[in-house]
């Protein structure tokens, strides 16, 4: 009798583990997409910086200008690249292994995404900066 209670006790563990990490994943996943959302709308903003910067490029003879114009222009490429080869990359999908690997998984994952926003953050801030400079 105590084998069969222990047994079950020890099933319940287990299972009530794989489900709390379960519940985990799919909190972690939901902050991905966020997350991704979030970046993504400033996916317009970045654009709009970008061709004013390569119309810039393409009038302003000045080499300090132009200077700093491909140093921007290169962090805006920098941050849309870093969102697309993750987006590429990344599995939502992630089959195969166990749930302990599963929530590593997003957990890099959603580091990375946060990571992006910032780069991206700080390249369209940059670019603002570099663009209101321009117009006076």
């Amino acid at each position: 009798m105590k084998k069969v209670l222990f047994i079950a006790a020890a099933v319940s563990i287990i299972l009530s583990a794989c489900k709390s990490n379960t519940g985990e994943q799919k909190a972690v996943q939901d902050d991905i997409y966020k997350i991704h959302e979030k970046v993504m709308d400033k996916e317009d903003a970045l654009m709009r910086n970008k061709m004013k910067i390569d119309t810039l490029l393409k009038q302003n003879p000045q080499p300090d200008v132009k200077t700093t114009a491909t140093t921007v222009s290169a962090k805006l490429v920098q941050a849309d690249d870093a969102m697309s080869n993750w987006m590429q990359k990344f599995n939502p999908d992630y089959k195969g292994k166990n749930g302990e690997e599963s929530l590593n998984y997003f957990k890099e994952q959603r580091a990375e995404v946060i990571r992006i926003d910032s780069q991206m953050n700080a390249a369209i801030s940059e670019s603002d900066k570099f663009l209101s400079q321009i117009k006076k």
